[in-house]
């Protein structure tokens, strides 16, 4: 195969996207004054938000330019080019442009309309820079589509029918992409500055700490003497950190370097033990509290309360997670796995003991968060408490000041994708305003539909996961939300499920083929090839493909309906995906041949859907294959000991 193939140009890709996304790695090596000046600059980025957080943000131009400098400038020492010289280049360009912003903001908000020739020449420098870091850190995809809707911002005037617009100058997209609040400088850049970087702090802190060793550790003592102990092991753990991470790949590193071998041990086979590992932790940016920081990026953009959005995605998450428990238990039952030993697992108390600073501080965090604090306060002071509750660890008090220090590096380290992806994806949003790209996107959507819903929501499937591959959950989510969002909702979508509808392809696009950096991660540790883990991983979270639609389609999932409605939905949808996971695995009480699985797949559909018809449907058919399959073991039972034959001979 030649080295120039697609297959290795995606292996390549993925590798580097891994890399980036995992924690451990504070950059490339670099020279000792420039490791000085690369860990200075990010422990001010972190200090400057972790302050502004807790005492109160600057002007809006300040609280998002400067991080966006510091991060520059880090992308350029830790991303270098191969030409060293070129990057003091970037640097300066990155100074000029951010540094005349942050000096001048208030000069040019008081002229805004009548720009001077050195402002346009500043913001294209600038636009030139955001491009560049975001190509460095997240590949071409970002920088591509970010060029092609410059393109079309100045030259789609010529375009025919729905796609044309109006004649926009250079000045007035510079105005818009970088001297206004709605492009680079607007929201999504303010809510990683306000709020965003305050959870990516948090989950490094906990990592620093040891949290994820303890998460770990709890979901084996819970689950351990389960015959699928290890898998759920795997599941709970990933689900819990996933949440808070961020970062499906890097949660797969974090948690499968001790799932994935103790799956292998139970007799697990390789690619099963990784799709295990990448589908619980791709599962971790759809669950509530935090949602890999989606939560409260969803609730700016959709301007509803917090609360409103963990309510809405708390029971697809759950049933989420309860599929991926039975797919994994059922895939124990068949191969015949036995419990752990009592006294080879760990303790629960001692282990909520060790991990009482950790438990502490989400308690806080969750309590602040649904009494209606900020989201930037409420992360703020779960930092602060998990800080001064792991002083009681001895452990942690010997190295408190390399806790703190590394904690502060690593974080704006691995925050720079984001940093570079949610500036980039300003440049999009910029276009979207001065064009009025969005209405026609939604008509464009329609008219290739052809007004069916189900088709439409295909597509946005497909648009969703192309987006979203090797981006990190926000910005893959910020792009959804303005390209692709508006045209469900145009289409008689509640917006609410618009949003998590491509919220959930974009976090499954992490374990999807071709790239699924997720699958990735997790083959390195489980020895074997990236797209057989993708598959397995695919096949087990096969109700994360089917969920978005079914609460789209009937939104009672998502909480639009009667208290009564909501949990009569969600347990039906409980059984509808043990079904599911079944009709997957292939074995229920026993194993399913291959029409007996095609019918549970149909039945666990009905049940899905929320109704008290297609209930009953489905409950129907889950009685009727379950006392087939009694029947059938009972009839096995009798033949294996009838007269003159011996049990268990040929």
């Amino acid at each position: 195969m030649s080295t120039w193939s697609l297959s290795a140009l995606i292996e390549r890709w993925q590798r580097k996207m891994v890399e980036r996304e995992d924690d451990e790695r504070p950059g490339v090596e670099v020279s000792r004054p420039l490791a000085i000046v690369r860990d200075g600059l990010a422990v001010i980025l972190s200090l400057f938000l972790f302050a502004t957080a807790g005492f109160g943000e600057y002007t809006a131009v300040v609280q998002r330019a400067f991080p966006l400098l510091l991060a520059a400038l880090l992308i350029f020492i830790t991303q270098p080019s191969r030409f060293r010289p070129l990057d003091l280049l970037w640097s300066a360009a990155a100074l000029f442009s951010l540094g005349y912003l942050l000096l001048y903001h208030q000069d040019i908000a008081e002229r805004i309309g009548w720009e001077t020739q050195l402002d346009y020449a500043v913001g294209i420098v600038g636009t030139i820079v955001v491009i560049e870091i975001a190509r460095r850190t997240t590949g071409l995809a970002l920088p591509i589509i970010a060029v092609i809707f410059l393109l079309y911002a100045l030259y789609g005037d010529s375009l025919p029918g729905i796609l044309g617009h109006p004649s926009l100058t250079v000045g007035r997209v510079v105005r818009y992409t970088w001297l206004s609040q709605e492009g680079i400088f607007g929201i999504p850049l303010g809510a990683v500055a306000g709020f965003v970087y305050l959870y990516i702090l948090y989950s490094t802190f906990l990592a620093t700490t040891g949290a994820g060793r303890v998460f770990t550790d709890l979901a084996y003592a819970l689950t351990g003497r389960l015959r699928s102990g290890p898998a759920q092991t795997a599941v709970v753990s990933s689900m819990l950190f996933g949440s808070i991470n961020g970062s499906s790949a890097a949660n797969v590193v974090g948690t499968g370097t001790f799932t994935i071998p103790l799956m292998r041990r139970m007799g697990y086979s390789r690619s099963f033990a990784g799709g295990v590992e990448a589908a619980a932790s791709t599962g971790g940016q759809i669950m509530p509290p935090i949602m890999g920081a989606a939560a409260f990026i969803m609730a700016e953009v959709l301007g509803v309360p917090y609360t409103a959005v963990i309510s809405a995605a708390l029971v697809p998450a759950i049933l989420y997670y309860v599929a991926l428990a039975a797919a994994v238990h059922l895939e124990a039952l068949r191969l015949g796995a036995r419990s752990e030993a009592a006294e080879d697992l760990p303790s629960v108390w001692p282990v909520v003991r060790q991990g009482l600073p950790f438990f502490v501080s989400v308690g806080v965090l969750l309590y602040m968060l649904i009494g209606g604090y900020s989201t930037g306060y409420a992360g703020f002071t779960a930092i602060i408490a998990l800080l001064l509750s792991s002083l009681l660890q001895s452990d942690v008090r010997r190295r408190y000041l390399h806790i703190l220090w590394s904690g502060l590096v690593r974080a704006a380290i691995v925050s720079l994708q984001i940093w570079a992806a949610v500036a980039v994806v300003g440049i999009v949003i910029a276009t979207v305003t001065m064009t009025g790209l969005g209405p026609h996107f939604g008509e464009l959507v329609a008219r290739v539909a052809e007004n069916s819903l189900l088709l439409a929501l295909f597509f946005t499937m497909l648009a969703s996961i192309v987006l979203g591959l090797g981006l990190p959950t926000v910005a893959c989510y910020l792009l959804l939300a303005v390209l692709v969002a508006p045209a469900v909702v145009k289409l008689g979508v509640p917006p609410m499920a618009a949003h998590l509808f491509v919220l959930y392809f974009g976090a499954i696009s992490s374990i999807t083929p071709p790239v699924a950096i997720a699958a990735f991660a997790a083959s390195g540790i489980a020895e074997t090839g990236a797209m057989r883990i993708a598959l397995q991983a695919s096949r087990l979270a096969l109700p994360g493909f089917l969920i978005p639609y079914l609460f789209t389609l009937s939104p009672v999932l998502i909480g639009e309906g009667s208290a009564a409605e909501v949990a009569v939905a969600a347990l039906s949808g409980t059984l509808g995906v043990v079904m599911l996971a079944a009709a997957t695995i292939g074995y229920l009480a026993g194993r399913l041949p291959a029409l007996v699985r095609l019918i549970l797949f149909a039945g666990s559909l009905t049940l899905l859907y929320p109704g008290w018809m297609s209930d009953a449907v489905g409950l129907g058919i889950f009685v009727l294959v379950l006392a087939y399959q009694r029947l059938a073991i009972a009839s096995g039972r009798r033949r294996t000991t009838a007269p003159g034959e011996i049990a268990g001979g040929s």
